[in-house]
C-alpha cells in the first residue's frame, strides 16, 4: 500500500488551482527567512554610508546644495536601476543599499539648504522622493526604509501646520494596516501578485513606525509644547480597536466564535487602564499580532516597546513616589494573579 504521495496527488484536480496560492506563499515564506539577515544588512549598509558622507565631507566633495543634490540623484538612481535590472545577490545588496542611501541623504540635505526655514515643504518633498523610491525600488530593506521615512514626513507635517491631533489619526492608520496586512496577508498576496515583494517591507515598517511615532511622542516635552496628554485616549482607542480586531478574526480560526464577544469583552475591560498609556496597547498589539502569526521579530520589538512605554509611564506619572510604589505593586499582584489563573484554565 502505498502511503507516501506528493502534495500534488493528494489534491488531485485542486492542484491547478492551488498552486498559484502556493507558489505566492512559499516565495512569501522562504523571503521570512532572510529577513532577519537583512535587517542586519541594513544596519551594516547604513554605517558604510554613514562612512562614505563623512569622508566626502572631509574631502570638499560635497561643499554646495547643488553638488548634493546632483550626486544624491546620481547615486540613488543608479542603486534602484541596478536593482530592477540585475537581481542582487545577498552580499551586494547592502553594497547598492549604503550607495542609495547615500544619495537619499546628500538630497535630503541639499533640499533642506535650499529650503531652508521651510519645514513643510522639506517634509513634503522627503515624502515624495521616498514614495518615487518605494514604487520602483526592488530591495526589500530600502522599500522598508522609505515607508518608514514616509510614516514621519507626515508626523513631521501635521506638527508643522499646528495639527498635532492628527497623530492620532497616522498612529490609528499604522495600527490598523498593521493588523489588516497580517490577517489578510493570504488573500493580499493571492489578489494582488505584486503584493509579495511589498508585504514583508510594508508590514514591518507600520509595526516600526507606529512604535516610532509613539516613542517621540509620549513624553513630557511633547506634551508642554502641543497638546493635552489627557487626549491619548484617542490613539489608545485606536489601537485597542485593531487589537480587538485581530482577536476576532484568530477566534474565528480557533472556532471559538461562539465566545468571541465574550471574549472581546474580557479583554477590552483588561485593556482599558492603557488608555491614557497608547505606547504600552501598541506594544500589547504587537506581541498579539506576532504570537498568532507567529513573527519572532514582533514579538521580540513588542517586548521592548513594552519596558520602554511602561517605564515612560511610569516617569510621566504626576504623583509621588510613594503612589508610584503602590501602583508597580499592583501591576505586580496583577500579572501574578493571571498567571496563577491562566495555569489553572490550562490544566
Amino acid at each position: 500500500m502505498k502511503t507516501d504521495f506528493t502534495l500534488k496527488e493528494f489534491l488531485g484536480e485542486e492542484w491547478e488551482g492551488q498552486q498559484p496560492v502556493l507558489a505566492e506563499l512559499a516565495k512569501g515564506n522562504q523571503a521570512d527567512v532572510h529577513w532577519a539577515v537583512k535587517v542586519l544588512s541594513f544596519l551594516g549598509a547604513w554605517l558604510a554610508a554613514l562612512l562614505l558622507i563623512l569622508f566626502l565631507a572631509l574631502a570638499g566633495l560635497i561643499d554646495s546644495e547643488g553638488v548634493m543634490l546632483v550626486l544624491g540623484i546620481l547615486f540613488t538612481t543608479v542603486a534602484i536601476w541596478v536593482g530592477r535590472v540585475n537581481k542582487i545577490s545577498p552580499v551586494a545588496e547592502p553594497f547598492f543599499l549604503s550607495v542609495g542611501l547615500i544619495g537619499q541623504c546628500l538630497f535630503i540635505a541639499g533640499v533642506s539648504i535650499s529650503l531652508e526655514g521651510t519645514e513643510l515643504a522639506i517634509f513634503t518633498f522627503i515624502a515624495v522622493m521616498e514614495l518615487v523610491i518605494l514604487i520602483f525600488s526592488r530591495s526589500q530593506l530600502q522599500r522598508f526604509v522609505s515607508v518608514t521615512a514616509i510614516a514621519f514626513c507626515l508626523y513631521g507635517i501635521v506638527l508643522d501646520i499646528g495639527l498635532p491631533e492628527l497623530i492620532h489619526v497616522i498612529t490609528g492608520f499604522l495600527a490598523f494596516g498593521l493588523v489588516y496586512m497580517w490577517v489578510f496577508k493570504e488573500k493580499l498576496i493571492y489578489t494582488y501578485k505584486w503584493a509579495n515583494n511589498y508585504f514583508d517591507a510594508v508590514a514591518y515598517s507600520l509595526a516600526f513606525s507606529l512604535i516610532g511615532v509613539l516613542a517621540v511622542s509620549v513624553n513630557r516635552d511633547f506634551y508642554r509644547e502641543y497638546f493635552d496628554p489627557l487626549w491619548w485616549w484617542v490613539t489608545s482607542g485606536f489601537i485597542i480597536f485593531s487589537l480587538l480586531y485581530s482577536l476576532y478574526f484568530a477566534l474565528g480560526n480557533y472556532q471559538l466564535r461562539q465566545k468571541t464577544w465574550l471574549v472581546l469583552g474580557l479583554c477590552l475591560l483588561i485593556l482599558l487602564p492603557t488608555l491614557p498609556a497608547p505606547g504600552i496597547a501598541a506594544s500589547i498589539l504587537l506581541l498579539v499580532v506576532g504570537s498568532y502569526h507567529g513573527e519572532k521579530v514582533l514579538v521580540g520589538v513588542g517586548v521592548i516597546a513594552g519596558a520602554v512605554f511602561i517605564s515612560y509611564f511610569y516617569y510621566n506619572l504626576q504623583v509621588s513616589l510613594l503612589h508610584k510604589s503602590f501602583y508597580l505593586m499592583g501591576a505586580g499582584l496583577l500579572f501574578f494573579l493571571f498567571r496563577i489563573w491562566f495555569k489553572k484554565a490550562r490544566s
